[in-house]
């Protein structure tokens, strides 16, 4: 980047008219994880079709015909951490399940179309939910409406996984993460307000979400997933605070259409709106990338806030003394523009082990301050 620098539970809320309830490549698929590299065997267990890995166990399928499961913690010594993509599809006989706390993930179209499945109880291990999980159940339908047949949306371990048929949606603070395919085809969908809490925006979360104009991403979000905002055909304006987020390396992360070009033989995203960000972001990287167009915001950012918390502290410099060691080794420094602009404190164009000092000194100073003592700017504080 800077190679120029050489010196170196389950909660359900509803109001009238409104629902309430992250540049590297990163996989959609819960199991397209460390898992797929590790050798595994295939068996079964009385009803189920297992996975078994040397640490632990998955489901892979039921074949049973009971109507209440419970399924086991354990299998043969192997904790039971996951429910495999598609491992209830259409079961039509099942009508309670219970998930065992040692679950992390459940994946997608697990228990998709059980149309009698009324009752899941989901422990709070479970971390991980995939696209359309639970869509089609009974469960479903109970939870994406409230006592009063207000439309609601539903979140589960504070995982935002399904919009429902709301129209208006703000999210509570309480949720970390937009589960995969959450808002994917909620045409109703007009408006998402995000809150300063979620984490991460995971693949095909918002894909095909027709009616959203415009979507501004808090600074909290760390990654936006593959496809994030695939097919948003009327959405204007995406903004993107936080200027060191992952977005997934690809033009169909953030596009309204893809179109097959004839020349090419071959679709290509199309994004005709503007992509708001800070100079030097992953926002503005990824826009020029893709010939999307970038709209740079005013940097409120702090000199020494290497990190772009909004707060100075010993992280600060420590990132900033990292940086100048890879540079000083003949590596990129890995940051950003913007974080190299905050951590070149002295203003000279280079960033040094002064810069670094300086920014630790300031951050003694600033833990030395006793409560109704004025606190001087970084700028004010060197100028002493």
């Amino acid at each position: 980047m800077n190679t120029k620098k050489v010196v170196a539970s389950l909660l359900a809320i509803a109001v009238t008219g409104i629902c309430i309830p992250a540049i590297k490549p990163i996989s959609s698929n819960l199991f397209i994880t460390t898992n797929a590299l590790k050798s595994y065997t295939d068996t079964t267990y009385g009803d189920f079709d297992i996975r078994n890995y040397n640490d632990h166990t998955e489901i892979k399928k039921y074949n049973g015909t009971a109507a209440v499961v419970e399924i086991p913690s354990e299998i043969e010594g192997l904790v039971v951490t996951a429910i495999r993509p598609r491992a209830f599809e259409e079961n039509e006989t099942i009508t309670s399940v219970t998930i065992p706390d040692t679950v992390t993930s459940i994946g997608e179209y697990s228990f998709v179309l059980c149309s009698k499945l009324k009752t899941i109880n989901i422990p709070e291990s479970v971390t991980d939910i995939g696209q359309s999980a639970f869509s089609g159940t009974a469960w479903w339908y109970d939870h994406t409406k409230d006592e009063n047949k207000k439309k609601i949306s539903i979140i589960v371990n504070n995982i935002f996984i399904d919009a429902g048929a709301c129209t208006n949606v703000v999210i509570p603070d309480s949720v970390v993460k937009i589960a995969p395919g959450a808002f994917s085809g909620r045409d109703t969908v007009t408006s998402v307000t995000i809150p300063a809490t979620l984490k991460n925006i995971d693949s095909k979360a918002f894909s095909f979400c027709r009616n959203v104009k415009e979507i501004i991403i808090p600074n909290s979000v760390k990654k936006i997933d593959r496809l994030a905002f695939d097919n948003c055909s009327n959405l204007q304006s995406i903004t993107i605070l936080n200027p060191n987020c992952e977005i997934y390396d690809s033009s169909g992360t953030i596009c309204n259409k893809n179109e097959y070009d004839s020349e090419s033989k071959k679709y290509v995203d199309k994004y005709a709106g503007i992509i708001k960000g800070y100079s030097g972001s992953t926002a503005e990287i990824y826009a020029k990338k893709y010939g999307y167009t970038f709209k740079a915001m005013k940097s409120n950012f702090l000199l020494g806030d290497v990190t772009l918390d909004g707060i100075i502290n010993g992280s600060d410099a420590t990132f900033a003394l990292q940086a100048y060691t890879l540079v000083n080794s003949g590596l990129d420094d890995g940051l950003t523009d913007l974080q190299f602009n905050v951590a070149d404190v002295t203003g000279d164009g280079i960033l040094t082990g002064s810069d670094a000092t300086i920014i630790l000194n300031y951050y003694t100073y600033l833990s030395s301050l006793t409560a109704g003592e004025k606190t001087l700017s970084l700028e004010e504080w060197m100028k002493k």
